[in-house]
């Protein structure tokens, strides 16, 4: 059993204060998560990391920190990111053609706007993420 900040989850059903999660479809409340890409509200959630809300819970300790995720350098300000589809804050990328948004980002040189992004270290303004687990 694990206990994550004041709210209790049970490993097999995942329960996360009153909301159930399915540990098969993983369903918060009324918000259905897909396991491949853990979309919780309008927060993704990554399914190593789990991220859920603002809150951090690292799916091998279970540990609730604040508004980042460290996968191992991992770190998302309060922007969800999901791993395989790369969401960043409302600006969508695909880790194959790297589309953000309506902004397209050339894989060699990897710039949204005026934020770079290294597809090695994934460095999205001053938010660092590192791709590799």
């Amino acid at each position: 059993m694990l206990t994550v900040g004041e709210r209790y989850i049970d490993i097999q059903t995942l329960r996360v204060g009153e909301r159930y999660i399915d540990i098969q479809t993983l369903r918060v409340g009324e918000r259905y998560i897909d396991i491949k890409m853990l979309t919780v509200g309008e927060r993704y959630i990554d399914i190593q990391t789990l991220k859920v809300g603002q809150r951090y819970i690292d799916i091998k300790t279970f540990r609730v920190g604040q508004s980042y995720i460290d996968m191992k350098t991992l770190r998302v300000g309060q922007r969800y990111i999901d791993i395989q589809a790369l969401r960043v804050g409302e600006h969508y990328i695909d880790i194959k053609t790297l589309k953000a948004g309506q902004r397209y980002i050339d894989t060699k040189t990897s710039r949204v706007g005026q934020r770079y992004i290294d597809i090695q270290t994934l460095t999205v303004g001053e938010r660092y993420i590192d791709i590799k687990m």
